[in-house]
């Protein structure tokens, strides 16, 4: 079979397939969404279900229903979707799993395409479910298969952290067909039960999972994604793709010879016998990582407990920045200054900044002409400008010239939320606008529009239906009427859940009709209480993807 170049997310993809998954969820956003778009195209649907789930939530708890059914299942999402399934994860890792269940979380260490840039592993130890890091794609590919397999050796979830530069990275693979199916039988007639109602048998099943982790700490001691290099007096720790950087940093340093280099693969739990006996043979260590200081503070208390006073470097002692992506040229500085006690010249060049993103709306895109509209209508009413509450999608460019209307922006599915107790709190008499995407309102703005409801909110919701999830390349969601393989399915309106949800004033605006905008947008802002104004016009986008709206 030829090499095929893939990127570290195509890795994963391959890897899932390759370990026979059945069913596949996740919620699009970068740097994760092209894993589920991989496997899309490389599998049937009569050997994977694939599923754009309304939330990250609601795709774990499928997810973890193929599990229990003896089926393999794989999560995709990026890190701060971790937020969201993280209630069920604190469940589900009392409850274990039966086929193998296995999280890809994609991090962004440099917040770009981000509201942030938390640090997956460290909510990953804190579900106590272990934690895999990949450094390149072959080892994506080969470490998700044996995720699954971990998964269901041990009655546990696993997580794949891996970080935007590695989702991108490619690699020539020879990829194995062979699948490697899972042995568990339907849940159908067992005697388990997959709930723990007694709060003592809570207690004791947090007790097995301790336990569980203290094995698997050991058998990651014998895993090998963690790898040492050199037999140098000076240790380097580092992880995933950290860990690709570091080495070729390394193989340019003159006194690199002085240098033993450990990679973790295995990230939670350590394998601390391993990390023990390396600590030992070194006159200092030095720990690379992305961002937080996880493994810093974990192998320090490791160093602590076994009374090991070796010096370590690391973010804790201002040698390696905290915030950030790791660019090389920071790795060459701290690097050329531990090793000689100064800083030599850098001979890496161009290398590469991070991806500008593109800085406001597409061409053709209908929320200019929503929010032109707007302006001219608080203009005529001469009213103050509203405070103007939005949340991660197409809606932050408001923020940007010529708008810079945006006010505030938290998380995905706050707007309603936001908006409604910053109503109940205030008692100046400006609009409060809650902006909301077609995708976010599916995702978790439907509690919170119900919410808003119930409280008697004096708040104005815009719900922009643009049929897709479109910065993150036009996934289906539920308004859309296909799924993610493309299939026709049934459309749930949004109008009809805003209805349901007893909003009096609910408008719904197709296309681009500046009048009919004109007069409803005047309306809504001479009437008090709750009122939703649904904009109905398809993303511009769609049209390049060849895909059909239903109307």
């Amino acid at each position: 079979m030829p090499k095929l170049r893939i990127t570290g997310n195509e890795g994963i993809a391959y890897g899932a397939k390759d370990a026979g998954v059945g069913i596949v969820t996740g919620y699009p956003g970068l740097p994760s969404t092209s894993v589920i778009e991989t496997l899309v195209k490389i599998t049937s649907p009569d050997e994977t279900y694939i599923q754009w789930s309304a939330n990250e939530k609601v795709a774990l708890e499928i997810a973890f229903g193929a599990s229990i059914a003896g089926k393999r299942a794989l999560v995709s999402q990026k890190m701060v979707g971790m937020n969201v399934c993280l209630d069920s994860l604190m469940v589900i890792n009392l409850l274990g799993t039966g086929g193998g269940l296995v999280l890809a979380v994609g991090d962004v260490p440099g917040a770009i395409s981000s509201g942030n840039e938390q640090d997956t592993r460290i909510l990953g130890s804190f579900a106590e479910v272990p934690v895999l890091e990949p450094s390149s794609p072959k080892e994506g590919w080969e470490m998700t298969k044996t995720a699954f397999d971990i998964s269901e050796k041990f009655s546990i979830p696993v997580v794949i952290r891996y970080i935007r530069e590695y989702s991108q990275a490619t690699e020539e693979v020879l990829l194995n067909p062979a699948i490697r199916k899972t042995q568990h039988t339907r849940v159908h007639g067992q005697k388990r039960k997959w709930s723990i109602v007694q709060a003592k048998l809570r207690v004791k099943a947090h007790k097995e999972l301790h336990l569980k982790n203290s094995k698997i700490a050991e058998y990651f001691c014998n895993s090998p994604f963690n790898i040492i290099q050199g037999q140098g007096e000076v240790g380097i720790i580092t992880s995933g793709f950290t860990y690709t950087k570091v080495r070729e940093v390394l193989e340019k340093l003159q006194n690199s010879d002085h240098v033993s280099l450990f990679k973790l693969g295995t990230v939670y739990p350590l394998p601390e016998r391993l990390v023990v006996d390396f600590l030992r043979k070194k006159q200092k260590i030095a720990i690379f990582e992305e961002v937080e200081p996880f493994l810093e503070d974990k192998i320090r208390e490791i160093a602590s407990r076994y009374n090991i006073n070796v010096p370590i470097y690391g973010k804790r002692t201002g040698h390696m920045s905290s915030e950030g992506e790791f660019m090389k040229h920071q790795i060459w500085k701290t690097l050329s200054t531990l090793l000689s006690d100064k800083e030599e010249k850098l001979p890496i060049e161009n290398e590469e900044e991070p991806p500008k993103k593109r800085m406001g709306f597409c061409p053709g895109c209908p929320y200019e002409i929503y929010f032109d509209v707007l302006k001219e209508v608080i203009q005529a009413l001469n009213i103050p400008y509203p405070v103007i509450i939005g949340e991660p999608g197409c809606i932050v460019y408001l923020g940007l010239p010529p708008y810079k209307m945006l006010d505030v922006k938290v998380s995905l599915g706050s707007s309603i939320g936001v908006a409604t107790g910053l109503a109940l709190s205030r008692t100046k008499k400006e609009e409060i606008i809650a902006v909301v995407g077609d995708s976010a309102f599916f995702h978790s703005e439907v509690s919170s529009l119900i919410n808003a409801s119930h409280s008697g909110a004096n708040i104005l919701v815009f719900i922009l239906y643009n049929h897709t999830t479109g910065i993150t390349g036009c996934q289906p969601h539920a308004g859309t009427g296909y799924n993610a393989r493309g299939e026709k399915v049934d459309v749930i309106k949004i109008e009809k859940l805003c209805k349901a949800s007893k909003v009096d004033f609910v408008y719904l605006v197709k296309g681009k009709d500046r009048q009919k905008v004109k007069q409803i947008l005047s309306e809504a802002l001479k009437n008090q209480g709750l009122r939703v104004i649904i904009f109905d016009e398809p993303c511009p986008c769609l049209a390049n993807k060849m895909i059909k709206i239903p109307r």
